[in-house]
């Protein structure tokens, strides 16, 4: 609890404290980063949906979507692989709050 007379060396030195504490507050949402792959995120995320949404009531495994995915986008962004699709539709569901 800050007082009137804590020091600024008292916040330092309980630091670490604080921010491992912060971790458990309902609404943290961690470090404000700019999201510099966002456009390419969000595209394979929509695809990502329009393919899951397109296929449903089939038999359909991760895998296939995103070698669907990989299949479509991997001549506009050479660097992606299907392990990395997997990573960026999770993180991007999670950042908009869909997980």
């Amino acid at each position: 609890k800050l007082k009137g007379f804590t020091k600024k060396e008292d916040i330092m030195a309980s630091w670490d404290f604080i921010a491992q504490d912060q971790k458990y507050l309902p609404d943290y949402q961690g470090k404000s980063k700019e999201w510099v792959e966002f456009e390419r995120d969000l595209e394979i995320y929509r695809l990502h949906q329009k393919i899951r949404h397109e296929k449903k009531g089939r038999q359909i495994t991760w895998q296939s979507v995103d070698m669907d995915i990989y299949a479509q986008l991997h001549q506009q962004y050479p660097e992606i692989t299907t392990t990395s699709i997997r990573t960026i539709v999770t993180r991007t569901a999670e950042r908009l709050g869909e997980k």
